[in-house]
């Protein structure tokens, strides 16, 4: 689900927005109707963010939504014919496009305002990551259509010089500071006898399995970019303990300030500082 949005639009304006629209949307019986001519028992739904200050348009920030829709144990929407899923495609964007309008952010595209796929695509969709890290870590992903706020966040420590990378990325994490990226509908986790705990909670668990080796500096960093090692820095870690990253940093000291290193000779830092196997 989609908005329009524009170069000059400030992201906290869409967000507020793009939340009244979707508080009408859920609410409005012709959409109350649709899911349950489906069989909707609940829904999950992520909130994710890319801008496209790099593409031809730069038509800036833009927030959407990815929803995935659960129908009740027996329900087989393959029965319906394509006319029927049609019908509830343009429905439920009909509804949405009407709530855009009433809450200020204009009319969306059929092509583009709400996109109604069935559920084999769903599973594909899903299953490239896992269901978790697909609905959760967008974040992480570098995305096909413009940039995400963390590919702002990798431009900038590239060699600090992208100045307009590092003020989006303030104002995407000052805009979502407090903000919930995942929801789900009221009682489908205790349907699927999923815990409930807040993010405070969680915050306060450690695995067991995470251990601290070292830290590294901004500077360590850019040159573990401009070499494209991060990799190997993990690599080494695993293998060798951090002593051994610690003087593969030194070997690359400097390259992300035109410092010139062969790769030749970096291949063979890294078979010297790994042991053999």
């Amino acid at each position: 689900m989609t908005t329009p949005h524009q170069k000059t639009d400030k992201l906290s304006e869409l967000l507020d927005n793009q939340s009244k629209a979707l508080h009408r949307f859920w609410r409005d019986r012709t959409v109350k109707e649709v899911f349950k001519e489906m069989g909707t028992v609940g829904h999950v739904r992520a909130l994710e963010v890319t801008h496209g200050r790099k593409s031809p348009s730069n038509n800036g920030w833009h927030p959407h939504y990815h929803c995935l829709i659960f129908c009740g144990s027996g329900v087989d929407l393959a029965r319906f014919d394509a006319s029927q899923r049609m019908d509830w495609a343009v429905r439920l964007y009909m509804r949405w496009a009407a709530c855009c309008v009433k809450s200020g952010l204009g009319e969306p595209s059929f092509a583009h305002g709400l996109k109604l796929d069935d559920g084999e695509k769903a599973g594909n969709y899903a299953a490239k990551w896992g269901l978790e890290d697909e609905m959760t870590k967008g974040h992480t992903k570098k995305a096909l259509h413009g940039e995400t706020p963390f590919d702002f966040l990798r431009a900038y420590l590239a060699d600090g010089t992208d100045k307009q990378a590092a003020a989006l990325f303030a104002e995407f994490s000052e805009t979502f500071k407090g903000k919930r990226q995942l929801s789900w509908s009221k009682g489908l986790k205790a349907r699927f006898a999923i815990e409930e705990a807040s993010d405070e909670e969680l915050s306060t668990r450690v695995e067991e399995s995470a251990v601290l080796l070292g830290a590294l500096t901004v500077d360590q960093w850019r040159d573990v970019l401009k070499v494209d090692g991060r990799a190997t820095v993990l690599e080494i870690a695993a293998r060798s303990g951090w002593h051994e990253v610690q003087r593969y940093l030194w070997f690359i000291e400097g390259a992300s300030k035109g410092v010139q290193l062969d790769r030749e000779i970096l291949a063979e830092a890294r078979s010297l500082l790994l042991p053999v196997t």
